[in-house]
Formats: structure tokens, C-alpha cells, sequence
């Protein structure tokens, strides 16, 4: 029984220093035009941003379940002129595997319209030992433009109208 515990003691061990973790960033971000195409840079005076990236296993080449112990890593912040969102994620990781990853960046505006653009999957190897990073904007995998988040306000009358003329029809006859 005791080298039956010393056992699985020193395989956890193992595991956890081989463990990687990964840092990632989204290349520089830019202020969205009404339209959603890209505008200047993101700066100090241009709102704050949330990007969140999400991370799975390799399922035979396409992504599979996502990685246990990693939910969304997520930068909350307010740029510096011309600078990226980034982080790093916590050790879940296991070394010499490929992973899949994806960017979600949303304007967090005060007021006004929400905008949101996602980037497409990649796929990455971590190193043997250590960290790996990630740089969507380098492997081209950042959107040209941002998408329009309709407001929830609008969304939830459109509903409770659809759903009242349901109801008169349904007690119309």
C-alpha cells in the first residue's frame, strides 16, 4: 500500500512539473467605425475591452472538449495606444500536445452600441518544457472587422411581440 502511494505521490509530482502554461495575445486592437470596419488604433481614450479565449484538446485534428481547469482566460482592460489584449493561462496544460484556441474581444462601452469579433480557431503545440504563447494577430487569425451585438432591450420587445400576437390567435378563435 505504501509504494502504491509513493507511487502515485511521484507521478503527480511529474505531472504537475511538466504542466505548461500558455500566453497569449491579440495583436493590436482597433477602435470599431459605426459600420463595424476598423478604425485607429485602441487607446487610452478609446473604452475598455474584454477578450476572452477559450481553449480545447486536440480531437484528431479539429478542436475537441475544452481544456479542464481553463473556463476562458480574459483580459478586462484599457489599452495603451496601438497595444494588444493578452494574459496568461493557469498551468493545465501538459506538455509536447496540441491544443486549439479561439479569441472573443467585446467593446465595453458606457453607453452606445456593443461591438464583438472573433477570431478563428488555431491550433498550437506546447513546448516540451515550459510555456508556449500564442499570438492570434500573427497567425492571421484575427477578424478584419466587428460585428454589431444587438442590445438586449430591442431583442426582448421583438419577443414579447412575436409572442403577443401569438397569444391573439391562439385566444382569437
Amino acid at each position: 500500500m505504501k509504494k502504491t502511494i509513493v507511487m502515485m505521490l511521484s507521478l503527480l509530482v511529474v505531472g504537475f512539473a511538466q504542466a505548461a502554461a500558455v500566453a497569449w495575445s491579440t495583436g493590436t486592437i482597433r477602435v470599431p467605425n459605426p459600420d463595424g470596419s476598423f478604425g485607429a488604433n485602441a487607446g487610452a481614450t478609446t473604452g475598455q475591452y474584454l477578450a476572452t479565449v477559450y481553449f480545447f484538446a486536440d480531437n484528431g485534428g479539429v478542436a475537441g472538449d475544452a481544456v479542464v481547469g481553463v473556463t476562458g482566460v480574459t483580459d478586462d482592460a484599457t489599452p495603451a495606444f496601438g497595444s494588444a489584449l493578452s494574459g496568461t493561462t493557469s498551468d493545465s496544460f501538459a506538455a509536447s500536445t496540441t491544443y486549439w484556441a479561439q479569441v472573443y474581444v467585446t467593446t465595453l462601452p458606457a453607453s452606445g452600441t456593443y461591438y464583438t469579433m472573433t477570431s478563428t480557431m488555431i491550433s498550437f503545440t506546447t513546448l516540451g518544457t515550459g510555456s508556449s504563447s500564442v499570438n492570434f494577430a500573427t497567425l492571421g487569425a484575427m477578424p478584419t472587422e466587428w460585428t454589431v451585438v444587438p442590445e438586449p432591450t430591442s431583442m426582448a420587445l421583438l419577443a414579447l411581440g412575436v409572442a403577443a400576437v401569438g397569444l391573439r390567435r391562439r385566444f382569437r378563435k
